[in-house]
């Protein structure tokens, strides 16, 4: 968004610098993924998501990784 005297006087309406106004349209064109290299707001929170479950799932395989040496040492022992 330039700062055309359309924005201006919006910004000006809105009782906002042209500055916040272009900066909440930029924020509003990321959320809708409208930017290059943004992400959605609904690709954002899938991210997250797929993070925090990668995370369990990694926690899980090293439980089950140290089960498996465990109960491997004990048949080992017998």
């Amino acid at each position: 968004m330039s700062s055309k005297p359309g924005a201006l006087q919006l910004a000006k309406d809105l009782g906002v610098s042209d500055v916040t106004l272009r900066r909440w349209v930029k924020e509003g064109q990321a959320a809708r993924g409208e930017r290059p290299g943004g992400l959605s707001s609904d690709e954002r929170e899938e991210l997250y998501r797929l993070r925090d479950e990668n995370a369990k799932l990694r926690m899980e395989r090293e439980i089950l990784r140290n089960a498996a040496i465990f109960f491997a040492r004990e048949d080992y022992g017998r």
